[in-house]
């Protein structure tokens, strides 16, 4: 019996999307009746004999059932990041440009905004200014630039238009 494919077909695309940023590629190994085999390589950074790697700092805090909007108009990076959200339990919404984010924000409470600074229409310093000073809902959420830029670049832009902190690009 054959199985009913489920989803909506952007696995491929994400995982090649993502191979290639990290300067891999996805390459079809083959083909046939019982259905497609894909692999992946990746450059990986050589260790030095006795090396480690430090242990991962995981956060204690529990994040579970926490409501953040994201703002991001790269459809890859949009899922990657809601995906990784999501794993901790946390409830993500996404919208693809500055207005929809300043729209999405009026509307309902969030513990937590996420947004890029390079946007179309409204990028995320405006979008963030216009968010603060509503005065309405959200007008006192914390909120977080995601950007390929520098923080030190960006340090006045983003102390002006209210951001509380900064993650960079790639994440």
């Amino acid at each position: 019996a054959r199985r009913q494919a489920r989803g909506i077909g952007l696995g491929l695309s994400v995982c090649a999307a993502i191979a290639e940023r990290l300067g891999g590629k996805v390459s079809l190994v083959s083909t046939g009746k019982q259905g497609s085999e894909f692999s992946f390589i990746i450059p990986a950074k050589q260790q030095a004999a006795g090396e480690q790697e430090p242990a991962p700092q995981f956060s204690q805090i529990n994040l579970s059932g926490k409501k953040i909007l994201i703002a991001e108009d790269d459809e890859v990076n949009a899922i990657l990041l809601q995906r990784l959200l999501e794993t901790h339990g946390i409830i993500c919404d996404c919208v693809g440009d500055g207005k929809s984010l300043v729209e999405r924000a009026k509307q309902n409470d969030w513990d937590l905004i996420i947004t890029d600074i390079q946007m179309p229409d409204m990028d995320g310093f405006e979008a963030s200014r216009e968010i603060i000073t509503s005065r309405g809902k959200n007008s006192e959420t914390p909120i977080i630039a995601l950007s390929a830029s520098s923080y030190r670049e960006e340090y006045e832009n983003a102390s002006a238009a209210g951001i509380s902190g900064w993650v960079s690009k790639p994440f």
